[in-house]
């Protein structure tokens, strides 16, 4: 009887290591895969980009023009990636004529997937600077600033423009006003 025991102990914490092992590799596939999915979209646009060249880029993609305040134009769409949904939103100054940031949203992220995507942008990109920014990480790169920012179960993965400030714009708050 022990040793049934013994067999049956040895057999669930087997198996209860391995489908640990299968989760995980599940989900560092699917972070890689929404790191993969935002740098898509970053690696499409450079900063001289119009919102009128933007959409051309992702023709077939339902755009918003949903703000627009002092010259800023918000433009942005909807996608679901793996099960998530995600929006992206492409920000203009000058009425639409030059490219400041792109903001890649995550709705309903859990934090573990979060906690990977940061190990990913570690592991390709180093520490991010300053090391203790809260819920931001923002690693300074040669195409912008990367930053990843948590706001609970949203995350937004935005890439800005060097060489543009506005207090405005990086103070905005996380709502993309998609109705």
């Amino acid at each position: 009887m022990k040793s049934v025991l013994l067999i049956v102990a040895f057999t669930l914490a087997f198996t209860m290591i391995f489908l640990l092992d299968v989760l995980g590799k599940r989900r560092r596939r699917r972070a890689k895969y929404l790191y993969k999915k935002a740098f898509d979209v970053f690696n499409r646009i450079n900063w001289n980009m119009s919102a009128a060249q933007v959409k051309d880029v992702f023709k077939g993609r339902e755009f918003f023009d949903y703000r627009e305040r002092k010259g800023i134009l918000f433009v942005g769409y909807r996608d679901n990636h793996n099960g998530l949904d995600t929006a992206v939103s492409f920000c203009f100054v000058n009425g639409g004529e030059r490219l400041v940031r792109v903001k890649f949203v995550f709705f309903g992220i859990s934090k573990i997937d979060v906690d990977l995507i940061f190990e990913r942008l570690c592991s390709l990109h180093g520490l991010p600077l300053p090391p203790d920014r809260g819920s931001e990480a923002v690693w300074d790169l040669k195409e912008g600033f990367l930053i990843l920012r948590g706001l609970g179960a949203q995350v937004q993965l935005i890439l800005r423009n060097k060489g543009y400030e506005y207090d405005g714009l990086i103070q905005e708050k996380p709502t993309l006003g998609f109705k």
